[in-house]
């Protein structure tokens, strides 16, 4: 666990800055901070992207509530996202992922546009309103023509025997009674569809061979006329199990009362077959009633603070790189909170995992040694459960006045000798230098991960002047006379 100190000074009538730490994990970020006075109206969450965040712009987030503990959360990079939103051409449905996987919308009337949007609300309450919104995948039940979104077969929804997500948002337009009517098909391993004999079960069959997982659509919703859901299905691979949110909770099996189906994984690759949403072909075959909207595929295997976060309604995606958040209260004056210092988050290009850097030194100072040499000292702060804590030293050293340069200077790289209690500590005498000469440092941490190294980002550097006259100088920066910031 990484610890981050987000409190500072702040001025006369201004709310106290939140204390606490963050812990950092593949997919989401989770802070813990004690209330600093009853007077809080809310939390404000800002975030930068490769940069700090700008306080002059709208918060990120915002809490107006007082929790103990919050849990932020940002989304792997999609597969693909249909946000079914309206558009110029009413025959496709945008893709608004990288991947630009735009499907096709069929309905088999003519001499209307096929495109029939209804407004949905962030809590997905309100389909009255004509406008960008739902989708609606309805039968001739309805009075409608029949209607199916086809999603073109593509590399990106090839997910083979690897972990993936389905997220998506439901809305039963009546009590489903034909058995097998579809929601997703692509595939036998890639099949949600109403439940044979008991036809109000949603039943997902979702990359495991050998085993389902069913929910009662009556039982957990209650209506099926009135009721929008999120439902997020996720597939383990590790684990060998799928696992299916409902409204951002974790549900049970109806059969089983499990709340996971286990068995063997299978392969969801099926070259050249398309995802077909409300029915199993272009051809209406086994057609659902439904509304739909925001439909997004995941190459991972979401935690339940992603479904969480899903359900809340939000669904944009955080492309690659490093992401800053500052978190701020404000008082019931409307007075924040006016710290400064970051976290920050480095979303991977590979598989889109979260790789936090590990903290910077919380103390490091260089201070003059006998025969024109220095001594740098620093300390390392860190929880011994910690999986990303540092495990090297990098020292960036100079002793010609030039500022040492991360980009261009080869470090001394030295492991961590580690205490008992989470704390390393670093003496390393530099080489002599002559009478005068300016001794400049940059202390950095390490984590090696196999063959990838992950560093510290901290740029302060510190510095005294070479003494060859005798005994060390005293008027060397003592270690403990400044802190590294650590980001």
């Amino acid at each position: 666990m990484a610890d981050y100190n987000v409190s500072c000074s702040v001025g006369l009538g201004l709310s106290s800055a939140p204390r606490g730490y963050f812990q950092l994990a593949p997919g989401q970020a989770m802070g813990r901070y004690r209330v600093a006075n009853d007077n809080l109206e809310r939390y404000e969450l800002y975030h930068g992207k490769d940069a700090e965040p700008d306080f002059d712009a709208e918060p990120y987030e915002t809490f107006g509530t007082l929790p103990h503990s919050l849990v932020f959360f940002l989304l792997a990079t999609a597969s693909g996202h249909w946000k079914m939103d309206d558009n110029a051409d009413n025959d496709v449905v945008i893709d608004s992922s990288a991947n630009g996987n735009h499907a096709t919308y069929h309905a088999d009337m003519e001499g209307e546009p096929p495109f029939n949007f209804h407004y949905t609300s962030v809590n997905h309450d309100d389909d009255a309103a004509v406008g960008t919104g739902a989708l609606k995948l309805l039968d001739a039940y309805e009075g409608n023509a029949n209607t199916v979104i086809q999603i073109p077969d593509d590399a990106s929804n090839r997910f083979g025997t690897g972990d993936c997500s389905l997220s998506f948002w439901i809305k039963a337009k009546k009590s489903w009674f034909n058995p097998y009517d579809r929601v997703f098909y692509k595939g036998p391993n890639f099949d949600l569809w109403v439940g044979g004999q008991q036809p109000t079960r949603l039943i997902f069959h979702f990359g495991l061979s050998d085993n389902t997982f069913s929910i009662d659509y009556a039982d957990v919703f209650g209506s099926f006329e009135a009721v929008w859901c999120h439902i997020l299905v996720v597939r383990n691979a590790a684990a060998g199990r799928i696992y299916v949110y409902v409204n951002g909770v974790l549900a049970t099996d109806v059969d089983t009362g499990l709340t996971y189906a286990e068995g063997t994984i299978a392969n969801i690759d099926y070259s050249g077959s398309d995802i077909f949403v409300g029915a199993k072909d272009a051809a209406f075959t086994n057609k659902a009633s439904i509304i739909i909207d925001d439909v997004v595929l995941f190459p991972k295997a979401l935690t339940a603070a992603g479904a969480a976060y899903l359900a809340a309604g939000k669904t944009e995606q955080s492309p690659e790189g490093k992401h800053y958040f500052v978190l701020r209260n404000r008082n019931k004056f409307g007075l924040a909170s006016q710290n400064f210092k970051s976290w920050m988050l480095q979303l991977d290009a590979g598989a889109g995992q979260l790789q936090p850097l590990p903290a910077a030194p919380h103390n490091i100072g260089i201070k003059p040694a006998a025969g024109g040499a220095g001594l740098v000292e620093s300390q390392y702060l860190y929880d011994e459960n910690d999986p990303w804590a540092a495990t090297h030293w990098l020292i960036y050293f100079t002793d010609d006045g030039i500022d040492p340069d991360p980009e261009s200077d080869t470090p001394t790289v030295v492991a961590m000798q580690k205490t008992t209690g989470g704390l390393a500590s670093l003496r390393w005498t530099t080489p002599a230098a002559d009478n005068n000469d300016t001794l400049k440092v940059l202390v950095r941490t390490r984590r090696v991960e196999g063959e990838t190294n992950y560093d510290s980002d901290n740029t302060e550097i510190y510095s005294c002047t070479a003494s060859t006259q005798g005994p060390a100088s005293v008027a060397g920066r003592a270690l403990l006379g400044r802190s590294a910031e650590a980001k």
